[in-house]
Parts: C-alpha cells; structure tokens; sequence
C-alpha cells in the first residue's frame, strides 16, 4: 500500500511538473506573439491609424524613438524567446531546475510588463488612444499581469513553506483551531442536552440560550481573530495609498491649472496677433496672406499646433464702433470668409463656421470686454474643438471700428494632451509604485510580525507542555518543560524571549521539588478549602539506613539514596500514585485508589487506606496540601511502620517495628 501511495504521489508531482511548464511555456509564446502596445495618435489627422506593435519586431521597426529607457526594453523583449526555449530544455533534464525556471519565468515576465508600461507612458497622448488599442493588447496583458502575481505569490509560499519556524507555527495554530472546535461542538452538544432536560420551563430554558449566544459569540470572536501581521499590512497599505492620492490629487489638479492657464495664454495671444495683423495691414491681402504663410509654418512646430486660423469679415456698409456697442446695438451679420490658414481645404469647412451670426457677435463682444473670460475659449460639442474668438477692428478717430473676428479652432485632444500625458504618466507610476509596494509588505510584515509570531508559537507550546502536567495526562518530567528561543533579532523582542526562557528555566528547576497532586491543584487560585476522598497512602524506608550510613561518608550516601528514591518514585508514577513528601530514606505516597497502592505493596512495601482530607494549609503566600485521616489498618507489616497520635490538633508519627501477623 505504501509503495503504491508513494508511485501515485511520484505520478501526481511528475505531471505537475509537465504541465507547469508546458502552461509557462504556452504563456510565453502568447506574449511574445501578441501585441501588447500601439504608436501615438495623429492628433491633426484622426481619420488615420496607428502602427500596432509587436514583441517580435518592435525594436526593428522605427529608429526615431528618443527614448532610451523605452528602446532597452524593446530590446529586452527578446528574453521571453530564449527563457521559453530553456525551460523547455528542462524538462528533459534529469534534474529539476526549480529555480532556473521561476526566475528565468519572472524576469520575462516582468520585462514584458515594463515594455507595455513604458510603451502606454510615451504613446497614449488621448483616450482615444485606449479606445483603439486592440482587445488581444488588453488580454495579454492581463494575462501577464495575473501570471506576474502567481509568481510572487508562489515565491512569498516558498519562502515561508522552507523556514521551519513558520512551518510549526502553523502546524500548532491549526491543532489549536481543531481543539477549539471540538470544544465548541462539545459545549453545544450539552447546552442542546441541557435544553432537551429543562423543555417546559422558561426560566432555565431562557438562561440555556443566553449561554448559547455567549458560545457562539466567543467562538465567532477566536475564529475571526485579527492577526498582528494583517494589521501590520492593513497599515503600511493603508499609509502608501493616502499618501499616493494625495499626491496625484494635488500635483494633478496644479498641473492642470499651469496647462489650463498656458494654453489660453497662446490661443488667446494667436487670435489677438491675428486680429491685430488685419489692422496693422489696413485690410490688405498680401501682408495677411504673408502672415497666414508665416503662421502656417510657426503653426507646425509648435506645442499646442491648432486646427486652423480664420478671419471672418462682414459686407454690410453700417459702422459699427467696439466703444459705443451695448445691449440695444444690433450688430450686422459677419458672412464673408476671407482668409484662412486651411485653404486648400475650405470645402471641407462646414457652412455654420464660415459665418457668425448677429447673436453670436454680441456674445464673443461681451466676453471680449470681460477680462475674466477674454482669453477663455469657446467650446464646440459637436466637433470637439476649442474656439479663441478676438474682435478685428480698424482703427478711426471715433474709435475701433467692428469689421469682423479672427477665430483659432483647436481639437481639444491637441490642447489637453499635455495633461492627459500627464495623468497617464502619474496614473501609471502610481499603480506601479502600489503594486510594488504591496509585494514589499509581504516581506515587510513578515519581517517585523515574524518575530513576535515565533515567540507566541514558542510560548504556546511551553503552555500546552504545563497544561498537560496540570491535566495530570503526562508525568513530570522536568526536562520536557522546554522553551524554544527562536528570535534572532535585536530588539526588545528579544529581551522579552530571553526573560521568559528565563522563567522556564526557574520553572524547570522549581518541578522537581512539586509533587504531582500540587501542580493539579495549582489552578485554584491558592485556595485554602479542603477536600474529602477516599485514598489510600504508602510509607516505605530502608532498613538499616542509619547503620549504612555511620559506615559510608556523606559523598558516597547521597548517590545510593538518590539511586534508590528515583527508582521507587518510577514505581509509583507508573502505578498512578504521587510523591508527597521525602524524609531522609523515607518516602510518604499516596493512591487514589486502592488497586493502584496494592500494585506496588510487593516484596517489602506497607500501605494503608482510608478516609481522607486533603487541606490546603499555610499563609496567605504560600500553601501546602496535608492529608489528614483517621488511624488507618494496616494492610502489610513486613516493614518499618507507625501510629497517629493526636494531641490539643497536632499529628505526631512514631515509629516501631512490628511482626508480621500482629494485631
């Protein structure tokens, strides 16, 4: 059977072992063939599309990328083709590479995630962006990110699974979870007897299930416990991901005033140039059409390049002057499209932008004069752009003659792409930072919390070891009280770990002066009650010791008397008696019951039995038990026996030798 068990567990690892890294070997093809990332939108241009990229080519196709960072790890791309071939190489090896193949796995894996990180930072300039990027990008991605995670997590498991501490540690927190189950069980078990006993009355019934709900509370609180490094995690966590949305609150929202603040500078000031170029030009076309050619090509270098730049003018005769328009003016219709910076593509230009109607004349006047918003642009719905509209007057004696108004169209992409790059970027590096943070407080918490859990298993198992001898289900053996010190660091953990192996070892040396009855009834808070019992009680001495010992120097005595009393106290143990006390070369024991003392009555031991009183006596600091008893009838004479006496409360013994058979 066992060889059997041992072929299907060899069987079981084997195919394991085959399809971890056929599985691995699968995933890293599907990384490398896939496309995890695509090139930057043409903001200009929207109808055309983006080259998608792939781990195979990346790195050959384009060599304008500035980037350093991004073109090493394109090259590093190439570790996924090479990791595969090698742990396909190891599983025909007669040895397991494990590591080879995790970390070989893991780098590869984490260079791919890199790439795809580095590659969304310099190439998504707009939501767009994202939107067009192609489903099997985001799969595999996915894919890679949750096989990142079982990595670490299996590494975290191998770290903890090879430290032996932390392997009893949770061998001794799962036998204690058993033993609170079992005693959970038993105490329903007979809080349901208990029911069953008192059906009919109310009273008792009530006070039955109050006391269940005590039970099920207090085992739902130890279940459900906290532990000290959860809370550790939950913490440091907690600190990290506060103080990250701090950061990108802030630094976001300021970056977005500066960009916000910049870029109504520049369209504002390109639609006031323009506007003041028809004017300086008195209307003539050949210094604006100049100007439009100088615009165009400052327009294409520029950070923020707009869609166009337009003037359009009206044909109605009526002199209309900025300085006399109020809200009872009606301003003509501006219909004459006169110049623009898109002229080969005025068709493509709808009808409603070639001309402003009287209304809308009246408005971009009134947030002309409005300095708060002179310089805020006009948003566009329906084609997403962004409108800087300045009025375009000729100067006169009267004042500044309205003709028309220059209008700079921007795609709103354009404009917000800074910030957009921006958020993606802080987004981006936070979520980073969060998830190495949390791999790190893996390893963190078990570094501060390993200590103290490695203390609290050691302490745990002395308690159990003075549990069992209080119980009485194990002998005393001082040598079995232990405390393992396991805390190696230097720190009040520490000190804490030496001060109780400190008192262990008092404890220790303490049990061998403690009989067994006293430890079993140490647990009662030193109380000085009395008890009665039947018990049965053994004296034995040796005969002759007073003239061994005239005849033998001390050194010689002590280790033949020791050798003795440890060899009668065995008997006794093992036959379920104690020691109470040694006199010299005598020894008082007792039974609590009277097969156990006639066990060890064989070959010159004497006992007696009766009724007794065991009475905890002594000060308010420190007690004894005594057993007090009528005068017993002696089952056995073949050795030194003797009487009570009692006089005015006290016991006197004396002893005398007595023949076999007397009365």
């Amino acid at each position: 059977m066992k060889n059997s068990e041992n072929e299907n567990e060899i069987e079981k690892k084997s195919a394991s072992f085959f399809i971890c890294r056929i599985v691995s070997i699968i995933i890293l093809a599907v990384l490398f063939v896939f496309p995890f990332s695509m090139r930057e939108m043409n903001l200009l241009q929207p109808e055309l599309t983006s080259e998608i990229l792939y781990p195979f080519k990346a790195f050959f196709s384009d060599s304008k990328i500035s980037s350093l960072l991004l073109r090493i790890s394109w090259c590093a791309l190439y570790v996924i083709p090479f990791s595969a071939i090698l742990i396909l190489i190891t599983i025909f090896l007669k040895k397991r590479h494990k590591k080879t193949v995790y970390f070989s796995l893991l780098i590869s894996v984490t260079v791919y995630l890199v790439s795809t990180v580095a590659s969304m930072i310099t190439f998504a300039n707009t939501a767009r962006w994202f939107r067009e990027l192609p489903p099997l990008v985001y799969s595999a991605f996915a894919v890679a990110l949750v096989f990142h995670i079982v990595l670490i997590a299996y590494g975290i498991i191998g770290i903890k699974t090879r430290n032996q501490e932390h392997s009893e540690y949770k061998h001794l927190c799962t036998e204690e979870t058993k033993k609170e189950k079992e005693l959970h069980a038993r105490a329903m078990e007979r809080i349901q007897r208990d029911k069953e006993r008192v059906k009919g009355d109310r009273d008792r019934t009530r006070k039955i299930k109050l006391l269940e709900k005590k039970e099920v509370k207090e085992y739902r609180q130890k279940k459900h416990r906290t532990h000290v490094k959860t809370k550790i995690k939950i913490v440091i966590l907690l600190t990290i991901t506060v103080i990250l949305a701090t950061f990108i609150f802030t630094d976001l929202r300021n970056y977005r005033m500066l960009t916000k603040q910049t870029v109504n500078n520049t369209g504002g000031n390109q639609a006031e140039q323009v506007a003041a170029i028809y004017d300086f030009s008195d209307g003539l076309s050949a210094k604006i059409n100049a100007f439009i050619e100088g615009f165009k090509k400052t327009n294409s270098s520029s950070p923020f390049p707009c869609e166009r730049a337009d003037i359009i003018t009206t044909d109605s005769t009526k002199s209309v002057f900025l300085e006399t328009i109020d809200a009872s003016t009606i301003l003509p219709e501006f219909n004459v499209f006169s110049y623009t910076t898109a002229a080969g593509h005025v068709y493509k230009i709808p009808d409603a932008e070639k001309r402003i109607t009287p209304q809308q004349a009246s408005l971009y006047v009134d947030r002309w004069r409005n300095e708060a918003t002179r310089k805020e642009p006009l948003y566009d719905r329906q084609n997403d752009t962004l409108k800087y509209i300045y009025p375009v007057t000729y100067t006169r004696k009267e004042g500044h003659k309205l003709v028309g108004f220059s209008v700079i169209t921007y795609r709103r992409e354009i404009l917000s792409r800074p910030y957009f790059q921006a958020k993606v970027f802080i987004f981006t590096l936070s979520a980073v930072f969060l998830y190495v943070s949390i791999v790190i407080t893996l390893f963190l918490a078990d570094f501060i919390a390993n200590p103290i859990i490695f203390l609290c298993g050691s302490v745990r198992k002395t308690a159990n070891i003075l549990s069992e001898l209080l119980a009485g289900t194990t002998k005393i053996d001082p040598e079995s009280l232990t405390f393992d010190e396991k805390v190696e660091t230097k720190d009040e953990i520490k000190d804490l770990s030496i001060e109780i192996n400190n008192i262990v070892t008092i404890v220790r040396g303490i049990l061998p002066y403690i009989s067994f009855h006293t430890l079993k009834n140490a647990d009662r808070n030193g109380s000085r009650s009395s008890l009665t019992r039947e018990l049965c009680f053994l004296f034995t001495d040796i005969r002759g010791f007073t003239t061994l010992c005239e005849g033998l120097p001390p050194k010689k005595v002590i280790p033949i008397l020791n050798h003795y009393l440890d060899i009668e106290t065995q008997i006794i143990l093992n036959n379920g008696g104690d020691v109470d006390k040694y006199v010299g070369d005598e020894m008082m024991a007792f039974f609590f019951r009277a097969e156990q003392g006639n066990q060890c009555v064989q070959g010159g031991y004497g006992n007696t039995q009766g009724h007794a009183r065991r009475a905890g006596k002594g000060s308010e600091g420190r007690n004894s038990a005594y057993f007090y008893g009528n005068r017993h009838k002696l089952r056995n004479c073949r050795i030194r026996t003797g009487r009570f006496f009692n006089t005015k409360g006290l016991y006197f013994y004396r002893r005398h030798r007595k023949p076999c058979g007397a009365a």
